[in-house]
């Protein structure tokens, strides 16, 4: 039988920095001792070293606190280290070793590190080793310290649960689960498969009606096909006579429509110039506004940073009331300290005086025994004769008086020690009250750290969100800035070059433009506007600006209208053109043409532009414009001008723009300057926040040791009042003592006394007597003032050497550090209303620039409202064009349909020639005309739409489909016999199941009564289950009756009944599946005497198969066992001392017999 042999503990818990071994016999070991010294630790030791992950099972917050804190050294070891030795005699685990070694240490960093014979190892390797024996570290075998309460408040289901996990259902289940989801698997796959199988047969059918159609439909298409050619053959010829006639008449409705047009589109352009700036001010106005929306967010944040400021001044303020108030306490209670110790002051000079007077008369008294001492030598001549006798007498009287003096000197010294040992404990109680009062204000002092810390946490976290943003802010804002500037560079470059193009008469302003177009319709000219203001924007090379400058009238009479207006306004260079002069023209990809976007007057941009192609040099017939505006013209010539047209190119609104572009400027930089004292103030506060997060972790770490410290300091003391209780009940029998042997002695001196008087009645012997009296008395008070002299000598000695420290110097360094306190609350209080002034100062800055911006914001809204004045205006002078322009256009129209239409019937029916993939120059001319031909095809387009829509790969499709529903059958087959094979799977898994359920049942239940009725004799008990039918389908019941009593649920039992009743129900368990050892700690600790001793001798009995290592605070349970082990803690370490009863007993028994 595997058993544990030994257990070796190095620097675990209270057990020290040195090695403690314990070694256990085959039977029943007790571990004994108070609570508190450290016998848990035991069992947490071989939990660790059986691979217990948690900490919590091992009674600590990390596993690290395994370690040995130190003691009063405070140096604590680098590891802990757990071994443990099992007997492997039987082989039963697979390891070629009579024992098995298994170590397990843990370092400081908290790494463990495992060993299995001295290799290294996993915990899962040790974890299986273990469960070969059933010897797993969360096994039954192993009941911690009120495990036996949780198992009496089990459920019945989770009871269930238990009879499951012993009885290894666990595997049915996997088995079954595995076996369902195969079975649904295969249900899935059948389903899929008949699913598959019916559309395959629906796909046969549909494939045969559609092979059929197919070849049907494919005769028709060829028929079909060859028609198609007659006919195209037919249509071309036809439609190229006819798109010579239209081309002529289009060429001159054109002319007419041009003129219209070019007016109409320099209305247009006006609109869209209107337009554009309406834009740019909304756009403007949506960024300001979202400007204002962003500083209100910013104003937001600054408030809500204000109302936490001064949230943290009220803090502050009632952080300094506290602190004062503790000043106050620690105060009182140094004055306190300081008058005790006044008072043992005076009793120190009270002893002294004492002392020295009994010196004095100790003096006097030794110079008159010399004196009798003389005188005695003068008598004694006479008395020699009687003096044997009186010697004899006199020497037992002596002896007796110095057996009275002893038995005085002991019974004195014993009532000062119990005086004293009474004065300690009276401190130490003191002592505790005071430790226990620091230790609560500890406590409550670190606490209000911790939160403290946590909100300076909070306000880092908050101050760090915010400050990257306004970082980011402020990286936008410059960046804001260096676009502006750039953006008013160009606008200035733009002015000076319009400023020179004006100047050069080349380009006339947009203003001007619309001036001379509105004159032109005044005076009935049909004119379109300038060609620049027909097209969208674009950058016009400084040779083509001639061009873009031109007037575009509708009709060549048109012509001399304008240039008589034009005249009288008094310009010396313009350029008309009639839209009716363009004519039709293919332009190129590369053309410059193609740069141009203008839906309604692209014809115009094509004719003027389309032979001036975008390259890098001359080219053969045609004039090249370079992408840096030099012109090679066709002739030979090269033309270039440096400066450049945009449509937009208009001086006052260059101007007005860039004012307003340099007023953002200034507003952005503003704004980046008062970004930048925010993130400077954010800064600070940050740097603040963490000062005061290091110096309140500092703190807070302080106060923690400080905490343990007043928690050692509270054990010790706790414990030192238990080591003085103990000794005053000691001293207290010992003082009872020795005043029974004092009245013994007493009594046996008068006897002698009496005697001694019998012979001194003779003279000589009187007179001796009387000498021998005074001699007597003279010593006896010599030894009286001897006596009181050492005693108080002995007092003065202790109440000076053992004077009890009062803390006075902790208050003291407290009281420093209150002060301390204080003052830095003082300084943080100053330090944040510093902070609350620089945010109220940012909140004003916020407030103004917002007020800045809406007054911007309500500027642009009156130039939106004055641009949409005039945008109607222009929109009714739009609407006038286009009614004339529609009218032009709609006999224009007539006849570019008619063309577009004929010459999209030619594309339309080349394309589908090409499509086709026809050769109509090989068709005949047929003799019927296109009606007949295009009558037989509709016939049979109809006939073949009956047919569609013809899959053409159904043939195909049939033929496989055919070979796919002959594999479906075969599946079909094969999933039906698996579904068979897996239900009867699952039915013998259940089966199997519940007899194992079963069985497991029976056999704890019988265990179970069995052992009831041993630990309570009359008494029965018995496991019911909740659904007989269906075990699975409720839980376990415990009824039981005790001997005398109702029967009960456990529920309903009393303290000591349940906790009877579960540790039979644990044995049961053990019963029915054996581990080689159990680890019981305090499975006794409700039951009463009675009880206890049941309970102890059918663990000795039990102990016979298995090994039984059991905690207990019960005296009747250590006398059951073979082994005992006692723990004491002094200075909060554990030490133990172990007895083997099998060998001690035997030998007390013969010496009883012997004695």
């Amino acid at each position: 039988m595997v058993f544990l042999k030994k257990l070796e503990m190095t620097n675990f818990k209270s057990y020290g920095d040195k090695k403690v071994t314990l070694t256990f016999p085959r039977g029943f070991t007790a571990i004994f001792g108070p609570n508190g010294s450290g016998k848990s630790n035991i069992i947490d030791a071989v939990l660790f070293v059986l691979g217990n992950l948690s900490s919590k099972n091992l009674r600590a917050s990390i596993l690290t606190d395994l370690i040995f804190a130190g003691g009063e050294q405070g140096k604590q070891p680098s590891y802990a280290k757990v071994t443990l030795w099992l007997d492997n005699s039987d082989k039963l685990i697979p390891v070629d070793s009579n024992e098995v070694q298994i170590s397990r240490r843990i370092n400081k960093d908290g790494r463990s590190e495992y060993r299995l014979n001295g290799k290294l190892a996993t915990r899962t390797e040790i974890v299986d080793v273990l469960s070969l024996v059933n010897a797993s570290p969360g096994g039954l075998n192993i009941i911690m310290q009120g495990e036996v309460a949780r198992i009496v408040l089990m459920s019945p289901l989770e009871r269930r649960k238990l009879i499951e996990d012993i009885a290894g259902i666990s595997q049915f289940e996997e088995k079954r689960e595995k076996a369902q989801k195969e079975l649904e698997e295969a249900k899935r796959k059948f389903s899929q498969l008949e699913l598959l199988y019916s559309e395959a047969q629906k796909r046969i059918e549909r494939l045969r009606r559609e092979k059929e159609e197919a070849e049907k439909w494919i005769e028709l298409s060829q028929r079909i096909k060859d028609l198609k050619a007659a006919l195209l053959k037919v249509k071309v010829t036809k439609i190229d006579e006819k798109v010579k006639e239209v081309r002529d008449r289009l060429i001159m409705i054109e002319e007419r429509r041009a003129k219209i047009s070019r007016e109409r589109e320099e209305v247009i352009n006006a609109k869209h110039s209107v337009e554009a700036k309406i834009a740019g001010l909304e756009e403007d106005k949506r960024r300001v506004a979202e400007d204002v929306k962003k500083l209100a967010s910013e104003e937001q944040e600054v408030s809500a940073r204000i109302a936490e400021l001064r949230a943290e001044v009220k803090y502050w303020e009632e952080r300094l009331k506290e602190a004062r108030m503790r000043k106050e306490r620690l105060n009182a209670l140094l004055e306190s300290i300081e008058k005790e110790e006044h008072m043992r002051e005076e009793e120190v000079m009270r002893i002294e005086a004492e002392r020295k007077r009994l010196l004095e008369e100790l003096a006097r008294e030794e110079e008159a025994l010399r004196a009798i001492t003389d005188n005695k030598e003068m008598v004694e001549e006479k008395s020699e004769r009687v003096r044997r006798r009186i010697n004899e007498l006199r020497e037992a009287e002596r002896e007796a008086e110095r057996r009275i003096s002893y038995a005085r000197e002991k019974l004195n010294e014993a009532l000062s020690t119990l005086a004293l040992i009474e004065a300690g404990l009276n401190g130490k109680r003191r002592e505790l009250a005071l430790l226990e009062e620091e230790k609560g204000r500890v406590e409550s002092e670190a606490l209000r750290i911790e939160n403290e810390i946590k909100l300076y946490e909070e306000m880092f976290g908050r101050v760090s969100l915010i400050l990257p943003i306004l970082l980011q802010e402020r990286q936008k804002l410059e960046f804001k800035v260096d676009e502006l500037r750039d953006m008013m560079e160009r606008l200035r470059n733009e002015e000076a070059k319009a400023k020179a193009m004006i100047e050069a008469e080349q380009v006339i302003p947009p203003e001007r433009r619309r001036e001379i177009v509105d004159c032109l319709r005044s005076r009935g000219v049909n004119v379109y506007g300038f060609l620049v203001d027909l097209c969208e924007s674009v950058d016009v090379p400084g040779p083509l600006r001639s061009i873009f400058m031109a007037i575009l009238v509708e009709k060549v009479s048109d012509v001399q209208a304008a240039l008589n207006c034009i005249r009288e306004m008094g310009l010396v260079r313009a350029t008309v053109f009639p839209r009716e002069a363009v004519k039709a023209c293919v332009v190129e990809d590369r053309s410059f043409a193609r740069m141009i976007k203008s839906d309604e007057f692209k014809d115009v941009f094509d004719y003027l532009l389309g032979d001036i192609i975008l390259g890098e040099g001359f080219e053969k017939g045609v004039d090249v414009i370079t992408e840096y505006g030099t012109l090679y013209s066709r002739r030979g010539l090269v033309v270039y001008e440096g400066l450049e047209l945009r449509e937009d190119t208009d001086l006052s609104a260059l101007s007005s723009e860039a004012q307003k572009v340099q007023r953002r400027t200034m507003r952005f930089r503003r704004l980046v300057e008062r970004t930048a004292a925010a993130i400077a103030v954010l800064e600070r506060e940050r740097e603040s926040l963490i000062r005061r997060r290091e110096k309140g972790i500092s703190k807070f770490a302080s106060l923690k040791e400080e905490l343990e410290e007043l928690k050692r300091g509270i054990d010790e003391v706790r414990r030192v009042i238990d080591d003085f209780q103990v000794k005053r009940d000691l001293q207290r029998k010992e003082v009872e003592r020795l005043s029974v042997e004092l009245k013994e002695v007493e009594e046996e001196a008068r006897r002698i006394t009496t005697a001694r008087r019998e012979v001194e009645k003779e003279d000589v012997l009187l007179q001796a007597a009387e000498l021998e009296k005074k001699l007597m008395e003279k010593e006896k008070r010599i030894a009286g003032l001897r006596e009181e002299l050492r005693k108080v000598e002995v007092a003065l000695a202790r109440l000076q050497g053992g004077r009890e420290k009062l803390g006075k110097e902790r208050i003291v360094s407290e009281l420093s550090d209150v002060e301390k306190e204080i003052e830095e609350a003082l300084r943080r209080q100053g330090s944040i209303k510093a902070s609350l002034s620089d945010a109220e100062k940012l909140l004003a800055d916020r407030r103004r620039a917002k007020e800045e911006l809406e007054e911007e914001m309500r500027e642009l809204q009156r130039e939106i409202d004055a641009e949409g004045v005039r945008l109607k205006g222009i929109d009714e002078k739009v609407r006038s064009l286009t009614k004339v322009f529609e009218e032009v256009l709609s006999a224009q129209g007539e006849v570019a349909s008619e063309l577009s239409r004929m010459e999209a019937e030619r594309r339309g029916i080349e394309k589908e020639i090409e499509e086709l993939q026809l050769d109509i120059g090989k068709v005949p001319l047929p003799n019927v005309d296109a009606a007949e031909l295009e009558k037989e095809m509709t016939r049979l387009f109809e006939e073949r739409k009956k047919l569609e829509p013809v899959n053409l790969k159904a043939p195909e499709q049939f033929e496989k489909a055919l070979e796919e529903i002959s594999g479906f059958e075969e599946k079909i087959r094969e999933l039906i016999e698996e579904r068979r094979k897996i239900e009867e799977v699952i039915e013998e898994i259940s089966r199997r199941k519940r007899e194992a359920f079963m069985e497991a049942f029976n056999s704890i239940n019988r265990y179970f009564g069995e052992f009831f009725s041993e630990l309570s004799p009359g008494g029965w008990a018995k496991l019911v289950l909740e659904n007989e039918e269906d075990p699975f389908e409720g839980g376990v019941v415990i009824k039981a009756k005790p001997a005398g009593k109702e029967i009960k649920s456990i529920e309903a039992m009393s303290g000591g009944e349940k906790s009877l009743t579960t540790i039979a129900f644990i044995f049961a368990f053990y019963r029915y599946k054996p581990a080689p050892f159990y680890l019981l700690d305090e499975i006794d600790a409700f039951l009463d005497k009675e009880n206890v001793k049941r309970v102890a001798k059918l663990i000795k009995k039990l102990s016979k198969e298995s090994q039984f290592i059991v905690i207990t605070l019960k005296d009747i349970m250590v006398s059951e066992a073979d082994m005992v082990y006692g723990v004491t803690s002094v200075d909060g370490v554990s030490s133990i001392v172990g007895v083997n009863l099998q060998e001690v007993l035997p030998y007390t028994e013969e010496k009883e017999r012997g004695g």
